[in-house]
């Protein structure tokens, strides 16, 4: 895979989306707000991010993340078997 970044979703003070850099998958949800902020990071490695993109097309995995959000790739990679570590701050 080679390297990119991608938005599903952008508006005022929501973004969801991720880059592909080195062959690993980075998703990224950020939520700023006036009483609070939330950012949830998940990462993959290259075998992990290899095998996710085995399942499924990019294009198909830009509208799932389009209609689902970053959750819904988090669904789909647990249903495979795909590990990966995600972080909310």
């Amino acid at each position: 895979m080679k390297d990119r970044s991608f938005t599903f979703y952008c508006d005022g003070n929501v973004y969801t989306g991720g880059i592909i850099t080195n062959g690993c998958l980075r998703l990224e949800s950020e939520v700023w707000g006036e009483e609070y902020d939330s950012e949830r990071y998940t990462t993959l490695t290259k075998e992990a991010t290899d095998m996710l993109f085995s399942k499924i097309s990019f294009k198909d995995f830009i509208e799932l993340g389009k209609k689902e959000g970053v959750y819904g790739i988090e669904e789909l990679m647990d249903h495979y078997g795909i590990k990966y570590i995600a972080m909310t701050i």
